[in-house]
């Protein structure tokens, strides 16, 4: 299957659930070094971007907190953050593992989206 293809079959999630699955995929590859833990872009409401990888994820009473680590292995910088300072995350190379991404919870339609159309107006 191409990249391409693979997105095909994910799904919207809320970003709960994204770093559910994403801290599933880091315990599975604890486990089975075949797996590789997708980097991943956090993009916070403050406007700051954190690139890594998602390390753990834990509820602490009505709080997510979330342990990331910064892609700088000579340094091995952690961050802790929660997931009310989260507005989105990005995964990068997501076509690649859709089967991983997928959530327990959801079931992609696997229909093939429209094509993107250009916004742009032509010019006569």
């Amino acid at each position: 299957m191409k990249q391409q293809e693979g997105l095909r079959y994910l799904s919207a999630q809320q970003l709960s659930t994204m770093l559910g699955v994403l801290h599933d995929i880091r315990k599975r590859a604890d486990k089975d070094e075949s797996i590789e833990v997708p980097l991943v872009t956090l993009h916070l409401c403050s406007g700051r971007d954190l690139y890594g990888w998602l390390l753990d994820l834990n509820q602490v009473g009505a709080t997510t907190a979330i342990l990331f680590q910064s892609p700088w292995p000579d340094l091995m910088d952690v961050l802790y953050l929660e997931l009310s300072a989260l507005e989105a995350i990005t995964v990068h190379n997501a076509g690649a593992i859709p089967h991983l991404l997928a959530s327990p919870e959801s079931k992609p339609s696997g229909r093939r989206r429209p094509a993107l159309k250009s916004t742009r107006k032509s010019r006569k």
